[in-house]
């Protein structure tokens, strides 16, 4: 499949974007998960569904992630993250008048907090962040930190992950009535500790969403198995390109 390495700009930001296959008027918006990149190995399976349903498909890096690991002084939080993802989506409407989105853990997040402003045909999620806010106070309850301690002190660190940061939480907090009314497919692992099955289902039944469960399935879809199946969902469940007088 053909690739094409380009910049999209959002006002001084340069952010880092892969179009896959020839531009068209049906177009696949992909948005990776957290330490991941525009090219993960399941945005490239996203890639070759999306072609094969008559779509060419944009992927872009999140702030301080694939080719952005360096840019510290634009951190990967939910308003920076809804930023590049609108601008994203600004750029991908000069030129696509059909688009959906394919979107992992944090890019699921982040595309959730961008509607109404988006108008997606159709929304894939695998292993989504639907509760940022159950997810920030789970962290919470791990680490020993109280809601309190952590206005005090305003930014706390934790092992084996990122820092507590009271502002994030807040932001979280303010922005917690997520919803879609589009199409909306969520596949998701048994074993999956940051999207719960009680989140998932919740918000599928609230949406209007059909969810499929791998109960082998990690947050972190990489073995043989869980990505034959995650490519099988995506076959059967991605909606086809529409026909078009001029397609």
């Amino acid at each position: 499949m053909k690739k094409q390495a380009f910049t999209i700009e959002n006002g001084s930001v340069q952010i880092p974007a892969v179009l896959w296959g020839e531009k068209s008027g049906h177009l696949l918006l992909a948005a990776h998960g957290a330490q991941s990149n525009k090219e993960d190995t399941v945005i490239a399976l996203a890639a070759q569904a999306a072609e094969k349903a008559g779509m060419c498909t944009l992927s872009f890096d999140l702030p301080e992630s694939g080719s952005r690991l360096a840019q510290t002084d634009y951190p990967c939080n939910p308003w920076n993250g809804r930023s590049d993802l609108l601008a994203v989506w600004k750029y991908a409407s000069t030129f696509a008048g059909e688009i959906s989105v394919f979107a992992c853990s944090i890019g699921a997040y982040l595309t959730l907090l961008s509607i109404p402003d988006i108008t997606p045909r159709q929304l894939l999620f695998l292993s989504p962040i639907l509760s940022m806010e159950h997810l920030i106070q789970g962290m919470m309850a791990v680490a020993g930190v109280t809601e309190a301690r952590l206005e005090a002190e305003k930014v706390i660190p934790v092992e084996n992950g990122p820092a507590l940061d009271w502002d994030y939480y807040c932001y979280v907090r303010e922005h917690a009535d997520l919803h879609c009314a589009c199409p909306l497919a969520i596949l998701r692992g048994g074993q999956d500790m940051l999207c719960t099955q009680a989140d998932a289902e919740e918000f599928a039944a609230r949406c209007g969403g059909k969810l499929t469960v791998l109960p082998t399935g990690e947050h972190y879809f990489h073995t043989y198995d869980q990505l034959a199946f995650f490519c099988t969902w995506l076959e059967k469940t991605i909606l086809p390109a529409k026909e078009q007088p001029n397609d």
